[in-house]
């Protein structure tokens, strides 16, 4: 299905009026993404807020609430999660210079070491080199 054709004056006029691009694409009947598209090549896309609005306008009370009282603990969830890929990046660094040595550890910690090695698609090397990172670069 072809969209319709919307000229660059048209879109600029909506970006200078505050629209959003989902607002935009709303509003013409397009594709986000193809807003976003012919934005990048107007180089008029309005920047990215750091952090965006939630609006729960619309949503029942019993619903906004249960958001309301979790946005936190999202908001910490994915902090960790981008720690988590930054440390698995550093952890995948094969440019490093490893030595093999013997600890005694507990057994449950192998079987843990092991498990997310699997998990992650990493060696065990990386999963322990990260472990030990963890511990030892706290701020």
């Amino acid at each position: 299905m072809a969209s319709p054709h919307v000229d660059a004056t048209q879109l600029q006029t909506l970006v200078a009026e505050g629209l959003s691009p989902t607002e935009i694409a709303r509003q013409l009947g397009l594709p986000r993404s193809t807003v976003r598209d012919r934005l990048k090549k107007l180089d008029t896309a309005p920047p990215l807020e750091a952090t965006p609005e939630v609006s729960i306008q619309g949503v029942p009370q019993v619903y906004s609430d249960v958001l309301l009282s979790i946005i936190g603990d999202l908001q910490e969830l994915v902090l960790w999660w981008q720690d988590r890929k930054a440390s698995l990046h550093q952890a995948s660094d094969a440019t490093q210079e490893t030595e093999r040595i013997t600890f005694h550890v507990e057994r449950r910690w192998i079987e843990a070491i092991r498990h997310q090695a699997e998990l992650d698609g990493l060696t065990i090397t990386q999963v322990v080199n990260e472990a030990f990172r963890q511990h030892f670069e706290r701020p």
